[in-house]
């Protein structure tokens, strides 16, 4: 019975950085949308959880499952939106968006 477990509630005691970078995209939007909370509970708008995180943004909005994507999105426009230090990556990440919008990631 072990076996079939939701591979969400396999993976739920990794690290969320592991999970955000994981085979199943189940496991990736579960782990975009409490990189989201993260980023809209962070009240230091320069905060560590930007700086843990920040890296992972590309990696986001290359997401390839398109249900996963809104939520990959969503995590990658609040870290723009809130982050103090968001202007130093925005000329790599804005073409992945506008990539990403029109298809073809």
């Amino acid at each position: 019975m072990a076996d079939t477990l939701d591979p969400v509630e396999q993976t739920k005691h990794l690290a969320l950085q592991n999970r955000l970078s994981y085979d199943h995209w189940k496991v990736r939007r579960i782990a975009y949308q409490e990189l989201t909370k993260l980023f809209k509970e962070e009240e230091d708008n320069n905060g560590p959880v930007y700086r843990k995180y920040g890296q992972n943004i590309p990696l986001l909005i290359r997401e390839k499952n398109i249900v996963a994507r809104e939520n990959a999105l969503e995590a990658a426009i609040q870290f723009l939106d809130r982050y103090e230090r968001a202007n130093r990556i925005i000329k790599e990440i804005l073409p992945l968006i506008i990539a990403c919008l029109n298809g073809r990631t």
